[in-house]
């Protein structure tokens, strides 16, 4: 098979620009080559067999190959003895001096006990032993006198325990002595020099036959030729099949690497595109926050706080025009309160959204509801629903009659008062929020990217 593919380690080195892409081996290519040397190897196998043989059976049947297999059993043997001779002598030395030590100590241990002891005959022991129970029980004894006579029966059991085992100690020293003796007896064997003897003839015999085999083996240098031709050819066999196994599985390696390094170029080019696509996400994010952030804060309240001084004060001049178009911030988010029949005042009447007025009247029972009269132009006070829903956006209650619109009036104006002294702090204070907040979204993206990495 052709290698065509790149090794792994020129993949290793090789540029992502340059780096080009290899073939994939064919599987089934590979296993019809390797089954053809297989069968190769196998009629190889075949021829060597019978020459091997034939090399076996001519060592076994040689002039002198039984009788040369008697004499080297024989010679073994003969070895075998001789060291185990040698070794069984090694281990009488050894042990004798090992039982000569052994007696030494148990002399000297056996002489050092008889001095420490009080008395060596157990009978004097085990009298003075009677007479000391007999007083302690007698109870004649002073306390410290009975506690004495306690100590000295514990001492004297002790020692004639200890004096009752010197006549085994001394019988133990005897067995070690005659030991000792019947061991060194044992060391002048005769039967080791006639194994010398015979070793020396039984070796001469077999070098005679070597001698005669020498001719025979000259005959087989034909077969040896053969069988070492054979062999040479089975080893480049294998040889050839190791190469191919070896070319295949680098390709086939190589390709799988190859591939990976592919999947990881599209993955982290998409992983690129991603991240470049959330940082220009997050870049209008940040704008977007930092414009409305930067925009003048309650500038939509003041409008609209003034729009309604201007409704219910027409000589109220304004410092916003009403009528200019505001660009949508966070203020222009505020939630709507809808003016409903639970929210209103008591007293209020709303009509629907199609009605050009609401009617504000105080509750004059079921029959006044009933039967709707509407009062006298004087004590009428109309005001249309967007102006009462603007009011309540506002949190401020609408008026409940003509009289009720000063008290609207000067909270609108304490509320644009008090918006207008706090506009240029507000809005630093959301410059800096929306600075803060998206400084930490930063972080944030940055700390997941990585992580990623």
């Amino acid at each position: 098979m052709s290698v065509e593919a790149t090794t792994p380690a020129v993949e290793a080195t090789a540029s992502p620009s340059t780096l080009t892409r290899p073939t994939k081996p064919d599987d089934a290519a590979f296993i019809a080559a390797r089954t053809e040397i297989e069968k190769e190897i196998a009629a190889i196998e075949a021829q060597l067999k019978p020459v091997q043989a034939q090399i076996s059976s001519l060592g076994k049947n040689g002039a002198g190959g039984e009788r040369n297999k008697e004499l080297k059993a024989q010679l073994d043997e003969i070895k075998t003895k001789q060291a185990a001779g040698k070794s069984e002598k090694s281990k009488i030395h050894e042990r004798a001096r090992i039982l000569d030590d052994q007696i030494k100590k148990k002399i000297a241990d056996l002489q050092a006990a008889k001095k420490k002891a009080p008395s060596t005959n157990p009978a004097e022991i085990t009298a003075r032993i009677a007479d000391l129970e007999a007083a302690v029980e007698s109870g004649s004894m002073k306390l410290v006198e009975e506690k004495k006579a306690l100590a000295e029966i514990s001492n004297l059991k002790k020692a004639r325990r200890n004096a009752e085992g010197f006549e085994a100690q001394q019988a133990e020293i005897d067995a070690l002595r005659e030991e000792q003796r019947s061991i060194r007896a044992s060391l002048d064997d005769p039967e080791s020099r006639a194994l010398s003897a015979q070793y020396d003839t039984i070796r001469a015999e077999m070098d005679k036959l070597r001698l005669e085999s020498d001719v025979a083996y000259k005959s087989r240098n034909a077969t040896y030729e053969t069988r070492n031709a054979l062999k040479k050819t089975l080893d480049e066999a294998y040889a050839k099949k190791r190469a191919l196994q070896d070319e295949f599985y680098t390709n086939k390696n190589a390709y799988k690497i190859y591939e990976a390094e592919e999947r990881q170029k599209r993955f982290d080019r998409q992983r690129a595109e991603r991240e470049k696509e959330q940082a220009e996400r997050r870049r209008e994010a940040a704008a977007a926050h930092m414009e409305e952030a930067s925009h003048p804060a309650f500038e939509v309240e003041i409008i609209q706080a003034e729009n309604l001084l201007k409704y219910f004060d027409p000589s109220f001049v304004a410092t916003f025009d009403s009528s200019a178009s505001l660009k949508p911030n966070s203020a222009g988010k505020l939630a709507a309160r809808e003016v409903t029949e639970a929210t209103a005042p008591q007293g209020t009447i709303l009509r629907r959204k199609d009605d050009d007025e609401v009617l504000f009247a105080p509750k004059k029972g079921k029959a006044a509801r009933n039967n709707r009269t509407p009062a006298p132009a004087a004590s009428k006070f109309n005001i249309d629903l967007g102006t009462m829903n603007s009011l309540s956006k506002l949190n401020i209650h609408p008026p409940m009659s003509a009289e009720d619109q000063p008290r609207v009036v000067e909270e609108l104006k304490n509320k644009v008062t008090w918006w207008k002294e706090n506009q240029e702090r507000v809005t630093k204070e959301n410059v800096e929020k929306a600075r803060k907040e998206v400084e930490r979204l930063e972080k944030e993206a940055n700390g997941q990217e990585e992580v990623k990495a």
